[in-house]
């Protein structure tokens, strides 16, 4: 039964579950135990090894034929969606920063009249 899907679709769906699978259960299991760095760098790390390492020995071995139309419409799409990702990490940092300063400012704040008793 055809769904009306093109190949490439399905392709890369199944290449995506495929791959996905075993960082979706690292990270979980990370995240359950309580190492959510584990979890982050793992889902880096495989992105990375994925589409540089994976993709361009495929691409050594067989140069890939791709439509010019879907560079242009999925290129820019895939930019921009980097772009927005580090842009929402680099706030999740600083927001970090500042609520790791409150907490110390707070912290010293409550100290602070204890050592001036004693």
């Amino acid at each position: 039964m055809s769904f009306g899907i093109s190949p490439l679709v399905v392709g890369l769906a199944i290449v995506a579950l495929g791959t996905s699978a075993p960082e979706v259960a690292v990270s979980v299991g990370a995240v359950l135990d309580g190492n959510t760095d584990i979890a982050v760098g793992n889902v880096v790390g495989s992105s990375i090894c994925n589409v540089l390492f994976i993709v361009g020995i495929s691409a050594l071995i067989a140069p890939p034929v791709v439509n010019i139309q879907l560079i242009r419409q999925e290129v820019p799409i895939l930019l921009g969606a980097s772009l927005l990702l580090l842009a929402y990490t680099m706030f999740l940092v600083v927001q970090s920063r500042r609520e790791t300063q409150a907490a110390k400012d707070e912290f010293s704040e409550a100290i602070q009249p204890t050592r001036a008793r004693a």
